[in-house]
């Protein structure tokens, strides 16, 4: 991991470096079993790193209709150029979802973002007299409009706020039920958890 880092940092020519680490044991961590976010977060710390933005998106099963939409058509990125589309509709196996280097139950996927998130949270917050730390909610601070959440993390890190302009839009809008192929599978499976509502329209 320390090789990794160093050889990305070789060739940093502005005084920013952004990287992004996946923070599920089945993404990114889940490439260095032998480390924990502690391991992480130190080797930050002794490259000089200072400041650590959490991203969330609170509606897991729509997380999950990214993804599978994603991997299906190897698009992630749309340019708000790129003429609409319909959105194309995804199959949600709930016994078998592939996400990183594991298969699980949607229920499965739904826990472990939930307590993942918590469990970075709960480090950071035991670092926190070594580095800042800002936490972005999508539904909150990015879905509506993204520059805000732009704003928020130029302050954070305390620099100023060129005008920007959006180049990327959404690829995933309108209603689940027209996302998800068995959508009625899902809201059976769904419905008397305490996911329930994340299917509201």
């Amino acid at each position: 991991m320390d090789k990794v880092l160093d050889d990305s940092r070789a060739h940093v020519i502005k005084d920013w470096h952004l990287i992004e680490v996946k923070h599920l044991d089945d993404q990114n961590l889940g490439l260095y079993p032998e480390l924990d976010l502690g391991d992480w977060i130190n080797l930050m710390l002794s490259r000089g790193y200072r400041h650590h933005i959490v991203m969330r998106r609170r509606n897991g099963l729509r997380r999950i209709v990214s993804h599978l939409r994603a991997a299906k058509t190897g698009q992630y990125i749309v340019s708000v150029s790129t003429p609409p589309r319909q959105s194309l509709s995804v199959h949600i196996d709930l016994d078998s979802i592939q996400h990183g280097f594991a298969c699980r139950s949607l229920l499965s996927w739904l826990e472990l973002y939930e307590q993942g998130h918590e469990r970075m949270l709960k480090c950071l917050e035991s670092y926190c007299n070594k580095l800042d730390s800002l936490e972005l909610i999508y539904e909150c601070h990015i879905e509506q409009n993204p520059i805000d959440a732009y704003g928020m993390v130029c302050d954070f890190l305390g620099i100023h706020a060129e005008p920007v302009v959006i180049q990327y839009r959404r690829i995933n809008s309108g209603s689940l039920s027209s996302l998800i192929s068995n959508f009625d599978q899902v809201k059976s499976c769904l419905s008397s958890t305490r996911f329930a509502w994340m299917l509201d329209e």
